[in-house]
This record gives C-alpha cells, structure tokens and sequence, in this order.
C-alpha cells in the first residue's frame, strides 16, 4: 500500500535483544516499503539485527551515500548570550 509520502527512510535501533514487542526487519521493510518514490532502511545489516552494534557507527556514512538529494552545511552553534536571551523569552529564569 502507497500513500502521500514521497520518502521514507529510517535506522533501527539495535538493542541486542529480540524480546516482548521486538519487530523483525523484514516487518520494517513493509513501513519503507510504503514510500510513494524512495524508502530504505539506512545503516543496519539484517543478517545480524537487532545485535547489528555497528550500524551506530555505520548509520552516519550510510546517510550520505544511500539517501539521495542535496545536503545542507548545519547552521552555526547557537552561543549562550543567545540561549539566555531566549530562555528569558520564554520565561524561562536563569539562576
């Protein structure tokens, strides 16, 4: 089944354990499977889930190379002068 969403992409978390409430990968792949265009699982290896402790490290290449699409430079860190001014904008008090 297709609906109105064009890309679906998502890791899973792998844990270790397949205990109450685990979902098999291949359950997962029916979620991606109801993009519109394009969806995957990015960075986990099926043969070894949900013991795949390497798809922490391998999630952050994986996105780059199996999500197509420009990417975007993160904007610079926000510095605490900012922080505080919004936190105070909020109501938020500063001690």
């Amino acid at each position: 089944m297709r609906n109105g969403i064009d890309e679906i992409y998502i890791s899973l978390m792998s844990h270790g354990v397949e205990g109450i409430g685990h979902v098999p990968y291949e359950q997962w792949n029916t979620v991606v499977n109801r993009a519109s265009v394009r969806g995957r699982i990015v960075g986990n290896d099926p043969s070894v889930y949900p013991r795949d402790f390497a798809s922490y490290i391998l999630y952050h290449d994986s996105i780059a190379t199996e999500i197509p699409g420009p990417r975007y430079p993160f904007p610079p860190p926000v510095g605490l002068p900012d922080l505080s001014r919004f936190l105070r904008s909020c109501g938020v008090e500063i001690g």
